[in-house]
């Protein structure tokens, strides 16, 4: 059948609302949808949208049984990786059961590939639920790497009273504990020292030789008209400067996302201090910080990563009231990265 993929207007998003609904109930959690087309109609299509969507639109002789020609979409949003640099999220992928087996999911897939090329971005990444065989198999044939399995990433949320109670202990301007610091947002000039510190954390988690981001690339990224990602780092008094003399000894780096059943979220793609600054407050003051400027912009949750074997911090965020939802739904994390991102984009239909 005849179909073509475009851009999203402000006028699909009813079509898009009914689909997210239909999607929910095939993932059997349709009570989690607490979204509206008039909430994707502002969030989507204002000056800084939270995302972008993709559709498929099939000819009207072609409509479905119930008079629609939208027939599927992909909503999508730019992440940033402290290890690789831009990239893209498919948050949701979707195509109604009576147009499936024409392509149109592939298409859609590829086209946010393609998208997501023209914006330099290394790597597609997207989430999909452990018991949904044919979207994993669907995946893995076009070249998917499941870091669940490989890598043993969880997925991990804060939302709700977890949320609030990160808000409500969002630290002051300066801290007081067994050293005087402040959280403040990151400069153009912090780079170098995030750039350092994005190296000791991939030490820590064993990756070193994956790290191909400098300091020049978080400038870039970070300080343009419309930036990938935003960044706190913490910072100590020349008194308590580290050993190596260093004032800026932890960072938190976020950017926002977005979810089809709640609307705006944040996600905190690194929290690191310094070994030698640890037991101050310092992690907890950063994410919370964080926290708070999400909350400023309506957000409703706060997610993150974490490995598997890294038990120190799945029970610090435990303890914040972090939920880990690897466990609790069986998400798991799925990567298009190198020649398995390169297909995408080759794959992508012509307009």
């Amino acid at each position: 059948m005849n179909y073509k993929i475009r851009a999203a207007g402000k006028e699909d998003c009813k079509d898009v609302a009914r689909m997210i609904m239909e999607l929910a109930v095939f993932e059997k959690m349709p009570d989690q949808v607490q979204i509206s087309h008039e909430e994707l109609e502002r969030d989507g299509f204002c000056q800084n949208p939270f995302f972008e969507c993709l559709v498929a639109e099939v000819s009207d002789e072609h409509r479905s049984k119930d008079g629609h020609t939208v027939v599927g979409y992909g909503l999508y949003f730019y992440t940033y990786s402290t290890w690789k640099g831009r990239s893209v999220y498919l948050e949701d992928l979707y195509v109604m059961p009576e147009f499936r087996g024409n392509g149109i999911g592939k298409g859609l897939m590829c086209k946010v590939a393609k998208v997501a090329a023209e914006k330099q971005c290394v790597r597609l990444q997207l989430a999909v639920l452990d018991w949904n065989s044919p979207a994993r198999d669907f995946y893995a044939v076009k070249g998917a790497k499941d870091l669940t399995d490989s890598e043993g990433w969880h997925f991990i949320r804060f939302d709700g009273l977890s949320l609030d109670n990160l808000v409500k202990d969002a630290p002051k301007d300066y801290c007081h504990w067994e050293m005087k610091y402040i959280i403040r947002a990151a400069k153009k000039e912090d780079c170098r020292d995030v750039a350092r510190m994005i190296m000791e954390l991939a030490v820590f988690l064993k990756d070193p030789d994956q790290v191909k981001i400098s300091h020049e690339e978080l400038e870039r990224d970070g300080f343009c008209e419309n930036p990938f990602f935003e960044c706190l780092v913490a910072e100590v008094s020349d008194e308590h400067r580290s050993k190596d003399g260093h004032t800026v000894v932890g960072y938190g780096l976020y950017f926002y996302t977005y979810s089809t059943w709640k609307g705006r979220s944040v996600y905190l793609e690194d929290l690191y201090v310094m070994s030698e600054f640890r037991g101050n407050g310092i992690g907890k003051g950063l994410m919370c910080k964080v926290a708070k400027v999400a909350a400023e912009k309506q957000c409703v949750r706060l997610q993150l990563a974490v490995l598997d074997w890294n038990s120190s911090a799945r029970d610090f965020y435990a303890a914040k009231g972090a939920e880990d939802h690897t466990d609790s739904e069986g998400l798991r994390f799925l990567r298009f990265a190198g020649l398995s991102f390169d297909n995408l984009v080759k794959d992508a239909p012509k307009d």
